[in-house]
């Protein structure tokens, strides 16, 4: 591992999730991953490790695997003693945005692309009506939180293409048909 006086910065970065716990006595480790289905980590990956409190980040290699349950155990290279996996416990594991894989077709996106892109209603697209504020990963498809210019209450749309209809990283604008908001008399 090779230790960096400075933590990156974050826009250079995505967090893949943190050090959760120490598994077993030969430095391996939980990790709670954001994205767990993500074959990312099933191969040597270089990361970066950012300590719970400001100090020294540390980049490393690291692999992951299922454990248990619903568990995911990692391994860094070099690491073979549980008093290493004590020394990151609670420490977020990210990668630079630049190691991110190439997304394999346009229905693909990254979370960090979405996060604060406007939502506009399919036939209206001139204005916002809101903004995608978390996406959660599920079973069937990824869903969009929105939070509505005019709610308190977040909605939240399924991103299946009857839902959104257009989803522009670049342009940071989703399109959604009205009735993904319960706006089907529009």
């Amino acid at each position: 591992m090779k230790r960096h006086p400075n933590s990156p910065q974050d826009g250079d970065f995505v967090e893949l999730g943190y050090v959760s716990g120490i598994f077993g006595v030969r430095g391996e480790v939980r990790l709670f991953l954001h994205h767990p289905e993500s074959s990312l980590l099933r191969q040597w990956t270089r990361v970066v490790l950012l300590p719970a409190a400001t100090g020294e980040s540390i980049t490393a290699e690291l692999k992951a695997r299922p454990g248990a349950g619903k568990r995911i155990i990692g391994t860094f290279k070099g690491h073979s003693r549980r008093d290493q996996a004590e020394a990151i416990q609670n420490w977020r594991v990210v990668i630079r945005a630049a190691d991110l894989p190439e997304l394999r077709d346009a229905s693909e996106f990254y979370v960090r692309d979405v996060l604060g892109a406007d939502v506009v209603v399919e036939g209206a697209e001139h204005v916002p009506v809101g903004c995608v504020t978390a996406v959660h990963p599920t079973a069937d498809a990824d869903v969009l939180e929105v939070r509505l210019v005019d709610a308190e209450e977040p909605v939240f749309v399924s991103c299946r293409k009857e839902m959104v209809k257009d989803l522009d990283v670049v342009g940071r604008r989703v399109v959604v048909s009205p009735e993904a908001l319960g706006h089907e008399d529009e």
